[in-house]
């Protein structure tokens, strides 16, 4: 069979435990891998070649935690994550309001209110920036809304608003609202008639998985509250999505999934649904994520909020379970997830389509860790967060740190682990992932040592594999992707230099010279061929 593309002198990464300098594809999928002199004789005169040079090649990165629709909403949001302060916050805001008609919504996300102090922003602070339009901000974490008093307003929130179960709004000693609302209570934004932000266009979707294959990922595991399917199936059927797309809906469309008799694994290699998102607690950053233990350094002393009773958390579990669907349980904190998996074991007796799955698993008593590997739990973690959580989780966890982002412990129990992003909270490059899991320290080198790295730490071999084998197994393809091998699909990763023996900055420097999805080169750096 002749070879449509054809791939040589590299070091091929096969994640198959063999070597190989050439790969050979037709069709989208891999015809062969091996030497050089075994493969040319599949090409001909149409076969594409490309000369790797001696650099590796490796299946494609999978990131297996994005919010798509919000990555492309946030193409037209005010971007705080580069305000290091509140002043520098209010600067960029007050710069959009300047040219947005008077009474139009501004929004805006990324603010890190544990990067300028203990306290949170309040109303006031935003109305000096934005006094003639509602403005809502949301946090880096995505728990936590900083709204000024016209949003506050046109939404009908005030001292007599109930607050929602699971949900938080805060308020001053009068008792009127401050401005932030956090967890359920953000639904009073987002679900009011008067906040307009629209949903995205298929285009801003397509630009925004463009942008995610530019940094190698090749294949994505949507976590998705809003309802993009059908544009998602446009672009299918133009063939316009830049990777392949597994999508869990939000807990809301439970029942329309039931109704439709959604099952999990429903689709093709391009398009699937994999199952239903559904959250047990907040987030770190918001001190909102369900422990066992109050937080440190906190007045008056919490143990976060769950989003559901353990109870509800079982019911809406065995309901999806029975009808066939797989659940992806967002839990952060220690008891979060303890009641996750305890919901998981309770349906151990209904065998699923797809395997379940903890969404971060960010901080883990040891006693729960071999249970992910014994319920055949995928642990879907998103190491980024280490990059910017090291200092708010030794001042709100402290001792219980240690335990943290346990990704070395789930991985010496068994666990499966399927790595991703969490993007737009965190950065979607796969390599600066692979820098957090292994180096497990911040972007400016702290602490020298790594963060608990001796007890947590992994390999760049092992975060590469929780990038590639791990969440292909995650949605029942181990068969189609995460390896290199013949009938695989041809979703290909080139990288300017191996990876496998940098530990420190040098990972964050490296950047996919050629991605190549479905046996068609997808990206190709300008600088280097």
């Amino acid at each position: 069979m002749r070879a449509d593309l054809l791939l040589l002198n590299g070091r091929v990464l096969t994640m198959c435990g063999r070597s190989a300098s050439a790969i050979a594809s037709a069709g989208g999928r891999i015809l062969a891998v091996g030497r050089d002199a075994e493969l040319v004789p599949l090409r001909d005169r149409r076969t594409r070649v490309i000369d790797l040079r001696g650099r590796p090649a490796l299946p494609g990165f999978t990131d297996s935690h994005v919010h798509l629709a919000a990555l492309a909403l946030r193409l037209s949001r005010v971007r705080l994550d580069s305000a290091g302060s509140l002043k520098g916050a209010l600067k960029l805001v007050r710069a959009r309001a300047r040219r947005t008609p008077r009474g139009a919504w501004i929004t805006g996300e990324g603010f890190d209110k544990n990067r300028w102090g203990e306290e949170f922003p309040t109303r006031h602070d935003l109305d000096r920036a934005a006094p003639g339009n509602p403005a809502v901000m949301r946090s880096r974490d995505g728990h936590t809304l900083w709204l000024n008093s016209l949003a506050l307003q046109v939404c009908g929130i005030a001292s007599g608003t109930p607050t929602p179960p699971g949900g938080v709004i805060a308020q001053d000693q009068r008792g009127e609202p401050t401005g932030i609302l956090q967890e359920a209570a953000t639904a009073l934004v987002h679900e009011s008639p008067a906040f307009d932000e629209s949903r995205p266009l298929p285009g801003d979707l397509a630009k925004a998985l463009r942008l995610l294959t530019r940094q190698g990922i090749t294949s994505v595991h949507l976590m998705e509250e809003m309802p993009i399917f059908s544009a998602l199936q446009a672009l299918r059927e133009r063939g316009q999505l830049a990777a392949r797309v597994t999508i869990y809906r939000s807990s809301a469309a439970l029942d329309g999934l039931i109704a439709a008799d959604m099952r999990s694994g429903l689709g093709d290699e391009w398009l699937r649904f994999g199952g239903v998102k559904l959250f047990m607690d907040g987030s770190l950053g918001s001190q909102t994520a369900w422990l066992f233990q109050p937080y440190d350094n906190t007045a008056p002393a919490s143990c976060g909020v769950p989003q559901v009773s353990p109870e509800e958390l079982r019911h809406h579990v065995r309901r999806a379970a029975q009808a066939g669907i797989a659940c992806a349980i967002h839990a952060i904190g220690d008891r979060a997830n303890a009641e996750a998996l305890d919901a998981l074991e309770a349906v151990r007796d209904i065998p699923p389509p797809l395997p379940h799955r903890v969404e971060h698993c960010q901080l883990v008593r040891p006693g729960d860790v071999p249970r992910f590997a014994g319920l055949g739990v995928i642990a879907s973690m998103q190491p980024c967060h280490i990059l910017g959580d090291i200092d708010a989780a030794d001042r709100y966890w402290g001792r219980r740190s240690r335990h943290a982002y346990p990704i070395k412990s789930l991985l010496s129990a068994g666990a499966t682990l399927a790595f991703g992003s969490d993007a737009p909270v965190e950065t979607a490059d796969p390599l600066a992932g692979i820098y957090a899991a292994v180096a497990r320290r911040t972007v400016d080198g702290r602490p020298a040592s790594g963060w608990h790295r001796r007890e947590q730490g992994i390999t760049v071999a092992q975060a590469a594999r929780a990038y590639t084998v791990g969440p292909a197994t995650a949605t029942g393809e181990a068969h189609l992707k995460g390896r290199l091998a013949p009938g695989y699909l041809a979703d290909i990763v080139v990288l300017p230099r191996s990876i496998s023996r940098l530990r420190g900055r040098g990972l964050l420097d490296v950047r996919p010279d050629l991605v190549i999805v479905g046996g068609h080169v997808a990206y190709r750096r300008r600088d280097h061929g």
